[in-house]
């Protein structure tokens, strides 16, 4: 594997390690906590009435994959209507509901891998684009690093408020996520240069 010509830049072997650290996940996610407990009690069951471990190791993934299936599509349903009206609300000009709407579905992203970082980097940038500057940075430094728009737009924020530092320091935090996204790695090298 080639290291990025931006690990060697100026401005980061003159700065150092910047503050922010990779992504921790911050919430459980119960979709995988409930499909875990679900292959646990299927494989165990099964081998204690006497079918064989090997058995129960099959009994515990059919369990974990069906589990997964079914949750999984029952919060697809639930999802599914309310980014179907985000879009309509943002087609017809309706920033704000639309924000509101999103931020309806934030409980979801608790049963949903990554999907709690994705909504708020869709509601930093609604917020950006409805003026609302502070409520944009809230959201956007609640958003998954590995939303490139979302970092790329943090940093200009960052950058047009006259915090160079500041805009670089997230831009170094999410490079690592960004590997493969020639826009992200071309605002970096901008950055970096400036």
């Amino acid at each position: 594997e080639c290291e990025s010509p931006l690990a060697s830049a100026p401005a980061i072997r003159e700065h150092g390690e910047f503050p922010l650290a990779p992504e921790p996940l911050r919430f459980p996610v119960y979709l995988i906590l409930l499909s875990l407990l679900a292959a646990i009690a299927a494989g165990v069951g099964v081998t204690l009435i006497g079918a064989g471990w090997f058995v129960g190791v099959l009994a515990g993934l059919v369990a974990f994959i069906a589990c997964q299936v079914i949750v999984s599509r029952r919060l697809k349903r639930r999802l599914e209507p309310a980014l179907a009206q985000v879009k309509r609300q943002v087609e017809a000009g309706m920033l704000g509901p639309a924000i509101d709407t999103l931020r309806s579905v934030l409980p979801l992203g608790s049963w949903v891998p990554l999907l709690r970082g994705q909504l708020y980097a869709q509601m930093g940038v609604l917020a950006h684009h409805a003026g609302k500057k502070q409520e944009a940075l809230e959201y956007l430094g609640k958003s998954s690093r590995r939303s490139a728009e979302a970092q790329i737009l943090l940093a200009s924020i960052h950058d047009r408020s006259g915090d160079h530092e500041k805009a670089l320091a997230v831009l170094a935090a999410a490079s690592s996520s960004q590997k493969k996204s020639d826009l992200f790695q071309n605002v970096y090298a901008y950055v970096l240069h400036k």
